[in-house]
């Protein structure tokens, strides 16, 4: 199921920029409330997921990043898409232009500890969620979803899984 008809583009480019390309993944997760997990950070909020590394696939990239972010293994059900979003990155000084692979996944148990530890695991109802993501990008990716005619064979009986 792509949640795109295309692959958009959000964010405005400056022209005469050279932007780099940073290929990501990020999960939607949903518990039995029907509330989505994000990250709660100094900067803003975020789906879970990052930057994909050198060799990874974006399934590796993800299962790596919500690793290191929430201690979480993860369960991939299926591919929602990808998005595109300009930014420019303070912390690195850097333009960038953000290619994210969006998937639809659970949280499946609690194998460790973050390794990232300026940020907080949350869930909040999924309609609220939309207005609280920082990047346009992911915002846009979960509105799809919800706006999304999905059909009943692709419903997934959701756990309900509370940080530790």
């Amino acid at each position: 199921m792509n949640i795109f008809e295309t692959t958009p583009e959000y964010g405005s480019p400056i022209n005469g920029v050279t932007y780099s390309e940073r290929p990501s993944a990020y999960a939607l997760i949903l518990n039995s409330n029907k509330e989505l997990a994000m990250l709660k950070t100094q900067r803003g909020y975020y789906l879970p997921g990052g930057g994909i590394e050198a060799g990874e696939t974006p399934v590796e990239a993800l299962e790596r990043e919500v690793i290191e972010e929430t201690g979480y293994l993860l369960s991939i059900h299926r591919s929602l898409g990808r998005a595109n979003q300009f930014i420019y990155s303070r912390s690195r000084a850097a333009h960038w232009k953000k290619i994210g692979h969006f998937y639809m996944a659970t949280l499946v148990k609690k194998i460790s500890t973050p390794i990232e530890t300026d940020q907080e695991l949350i869930f909040m109802p999924i309609n609220n969620a939309v207005e609280f993501l920082t990047q346009e990008f992911q915002a846009a990716s979960v509105n799809k979803f919800l706006n999304a005619q999905m059909p009943p064979s692709m419903e997934i009986a959701w756990p309900v899984i509370y940080p530790a």
